[in-house]
């Protein structure tokens, strides 16, 4: 005999094996297709095969009509000249150097900042601990 909390009445209630082990709302999968709920005159079943494949094309995609392929030797993309955008792609070069260290290892800073991070979390988890357990003993007030 299998048993299952009846929410509205608050106590169990009599139940089948798979009322009993499967979740509120969720049911296995029963392996048919929907349908649909809402049906009229507009609207029919749409099977897999009856679905059209994407555009492949630039011009389908919404790209203007007079965009053009790019000559197999040009250059890709933007490339800007500030020195913001330089600084950050050197950045980028050093952080993902393959030469088997951490990222936190690559500069001095960083790993300063890796061990002030690490205290800072220590420090703090000390505290709450400490706060925790002064505020769970309060002192008694003398009358």
């Amino acid at each position: 005999m299998f048993f299952k909390f009846n929410s509205l009445a608050g106590r169990l209630a009599q139940s089948s094996q798979l009322a009993a082990y499967t979740p509120q709302g969720l049911m296995p999968f029963s392996g048919s297709t929907p349908v649909p709920v809402f049906d009229s005159k507009k609207t029919k079943p749409v099977l897999v095969h009856d679905v059209p494949e994407k555009p492949k094309t630039a011009q389908a995609r919404g790209a203007a009509t007079v965009a053009s392929a790019l000559p197999h030797d040009a250059p890709h993309g933007v490339h800007p000249t500030k020195q913001g955008y330089l600084k950050q792609m050197e950045w980028q070069q050093v952080l993902c150097k393959q030469d088997g260290k951490l990222v936190w290892q690559k500069h001095p800073v960083d790993r300063v900042l890796l061990y002030v991070t690490f205290g800072l979390v220590i420090f703090g988890t000390a505290f709450v601990g400490y706060r925790t357990f002064t505020m769970s003993f309060p002192e008694k007030k003398q009358d």
